[in-house]
């Protein structure tokens, strides 16, 4: 009888930890989708006529903006994420893996993926919570990724107000043709 109550005593440790365990690391793995909604589509950069947001490039009103070269028509979106990036207007962030981002990221990005908030505080919060008004875009892989939306999330729990994700990630920049740049970059 005390054999029989041993094992289970262990075999319900056991089992109590196994389940502590699963619990602990199931809790480190990035949502699908974040709760919380984060805005999409950054928003515009104005012209001088504040009814009529530009492209700072060739003035071009949004509506009719093409990409350099002879592309199509880019997205408002798109076309939104490259006025800020021209005129230093907003800190952009790559959500994607350190791989992805040394592979190629938008020009001055900082790599910030969702796990460096996993049981802390990243480094670079400081810089970011200097100006919790700062227009803050974040971007990953687009289509299925979530992880721009995941870091916004957190962002957003810091108590950071103006974050934005780039629904179109990253592909879309490359397919604009737009400048890119590899290697380490900052953070």
């Amino acid at each position: 009888m005390k054999t029989h109550t041993v094992r289970f005593v262990i075999l319900l440790l056991l089992g109590l930890g196994a389940g502590l365990a699963h619990g602990v690391i199931g809790g480190l793995k990035m949502p699908e989708k974040p709760e919380a909604g984060v805005p999409k589509a950054p928003p515009r950069v104005q012209s001088e006529d504040a009814d009529t947001p530009v492209s700072p490039e060739s003035s071009v009103p949004v509506e009719s903006a093409e990409v350099a070269g002879g592309g199509g028509e880019i997205s408002e979106e798109l076309l939104n994420l490259h006025e800020h990036f021209l005129n230093g207007t907003a800190i952009i962030l790559d959500a994607r893996t350190r791989d992805e981002y040394v592979e190629g990221h938008i020009p001055g990005s900082f790599h910030a993926p969702f796990e460096a908030f996993i049981g802390q505080v990243p480094d670079y919060m400081d810089l970011l919570l200097g100006d919790p008004g700062q227009l803050i875009i974040i971007y990953c892989g687009g289509g299925d990724c979530h992880a721009s939306e995941s870091v916004g999330a957190k962002l957003k729990e810091f108590g950071l107000e103006s974050v934005f994700v780039f629904e179109s990630g990253y592909p879309a920049w490359v397919d604009a043709g737009f400048e890119v740049e590899q290697g380490e970059g900052m953070w």
